[in-house]
């Protein structure tokens, strides 16, 4: 009855490991098969009395030894060597053909612990292998279709980290960046964007968004100007990702810039044109209208008998207008110069470039009474400066003059030192008890296109050039009025430029003829 029992035990342990889909073997600790399961049979085209007393490997590799690393490591003599559980994958060969295998070895231990047999379970992964083969080549050929592309390619996870880069990518914004967060790599920001595009589009993954940023590279401070294209996709897993195509767009933005700086600068040439022809138009006239009454005076003293008595006063006169008229020539080209090739700047000493200007108002105005005075009178104030300063100053005393209605021109100059963020500057105040200027007028006088600055006199020099060329000085130029509130008791014209400390610097000679001219 026992037997009997016993006997069924065993056929139904028999009927389970049969029914086992799984290849199942039963082995020594000399590797011998001991028992096989119908699976094996089938899998291995073998019956399992030819089966048992063989060694393994001889049967699923056709070796002649067990199986060694690296082709294939043996879990049956890791089981024996640690005494636990251990698992390979083999590539057994079946008719010819590579079927990979998941092979589980398990000890089996006797009462005592000791091991006395070893299960070896196999698992066929042959589909499997088959799969992630033709993944690794569909992701091989991606990466080379993506490694083509001349556009960055960047997959960014929910979590903001950078999941994929491709060539074009690493080269752009580094080899070492996937794991990292995206704003720091992408915009060198440890914050989230405040427009981060992930949480704007993950909940429509038919939406698309387009736009354009400036990265600066950390380490070489080169400035380019990028084209993000952002799409959210589910990857493998269902979980939402984003994909970013980047385009280098630095050419094109610099070639944009630059159109949209020689248009400027053409309109701007277009304008200066303009406006030097009409003050060139302006300041001959003076000039034209000086010869007409030096003329006239003549024809009436000639009349008169007196000719010889004023003749050289006048005749001197008519040089000096001769000498500004080429003068005038000469500057309205320097100054076209100035927006294209820049400005010479030296020391030059005020009070001597003041005492100068204030000879040519008189002699230009001897007709009218005129009082200036400088204050400090003899203290030296070396400033950045350069030819053009002189012209600067005729223009403001000449405009304070013209536009002055009293029997007595008064005209004080004061020059004071003061500093700002600590640059040393020296302030000239030009305050006459001229007719004023309205606040409306006082920056419009500055402009070249306003009829007033047409209408104010000078040698060349306009009051909007007058402006340009002291912001050349990196300096500035405003109008205040005499009497603050009240613009009909005279302006002040006030001038703050830089104190130059190195006075050894001086003018090219070229430079020192001009001013002096």
């Amino acid at each position: 009855m026992s037997e009997n029992l016993i006997n069924q035990g065993i056929d139904y342990l028999r009927s389970i490991l049969d029914s086992i889909f799984d290849e199942i073997m039963i082995l020594d600790k000399e590797y011998t098969i001991i028992d096989v399961n119908a699976t094996f049979c089938v899998k291995y085209s073998i019956l399992k009395e030819e089966a048992i007393g063989k060694k393994c490997y001889k049967i699923t590799h056709g070796y002649n030894t067990i199986c060694k690393p690296p082709e294939c490591k043996c879990p049956v003599e890791d089981v024996l060597k640690t005494g636990k559980s251990s698992e390979a994958i083999h590539c057994h060969q079946i008719n010819k053909e590579n079927i990979y295998v998941e092979l589980l070895a398990y000890p089996i231990r006797t009462k005592d612990g000791e091991i006395r047999q070893i299960v070896k379970i196999g698992r066929d992964i042959t589909d499997k292998k088959k799969i992630e083969q033709e993944i690794k080549e569909s992701e091989k050929k991606l990466n080379f279709i993506l490694s083509s592309v001349n556009d960055s390619v960047i997959v960014i996870s929910k979590e903001l980290k950078i999941l994929y880069m491709n060539k074009k990518a690493k080269e752009e914004f580094g080899g070492h960046q996937v794991g990292k967060i995206c704003h720091e790599v992408l915009m060198n920001s440890e914050k989230v964007c405040d427009d981060c595009t992930f949480n704007k589009l993950i909940t429509n993954y038919n939406s698309e968004k387009r736009f354009e940023k400036v990265y600066i590279n950390r380490d070489t401070s080169e400035k380019k100007y990028f084209e993000f294209s952002c799409t959210p996709v589910l990857n493998f897993n269902s979980q939402p990702t984003l994909v970013d195509i980047i385009r280098d767009i630095t050419d094109r933005k610099n070639a944009e810039n630059g159109l949209r700086n020689s248009e400027k600068k053409y309109r701007e040439a277009y304008t200066r044109a303009n406006f030097y022809k009409d003050l060139f138009i302006h300041d001959i006239n003076n000039i034209l209208q000086y010869f007409q009454s030096s003329v006239d005076l003549l024809s009436i003293y000639q009349k008169s008998g007196k000719l010889n008595e004023i003749a050289n006063e006048w005749i001197n006169i008519t040089k000096e207008q001769v000498d500004k008229g080429s003068n005038l020539v000469s500057n309205v080209r320097r100054l076209s110069e100035i927006e294209e090739i820049g400005m010479v700047i030296f020391p030059i000493e005020v009070g001597e470039v003041l005492k100068q200007a204030i000879q040519y108002v008189i002699q230009r105005f001897h007709n009218r009474t005129i009082i200036i005075q400088i204050n400090p009178p003899d203290k030296k104030f070396y400033i950045k400066a350069n030819e053009f300063l002189l012209n600067i100053f005729e223009n403001i005393l000449v405009n304070s003059i013209n536009y002055n209605r009293n029997p007595m021109v008064e005209i004080i100059i004061n020059l004071t030192k003061l500093k700002r963020d600590n640059i040393k500057y020296l302030k000239i105040e030009f305050i006459d008890n001229g007719i004023g200027i309205p606040d409306l007028m006082k920056e419009k006088v500055f402009l070249g296109t306003d009829k007033l600055n047409k209408r104010i006199g000078g040698m060349g020099l306009g009051l909007s050039l007058v402006k340009k060329i002291i912001e050349k000085y990196n300096g500035q130029i405003w109008i205040e009025d005499r009497i603050k509130g009240d613009y009909s008791n005279g302006s002040k014209f006030i001038i703050l430029t830089e104190i130059c400390s190195n006075t050894k610097d001086k003018a090219p000679r070229n430079i020192i003829n001009l001013i002096n001219v």
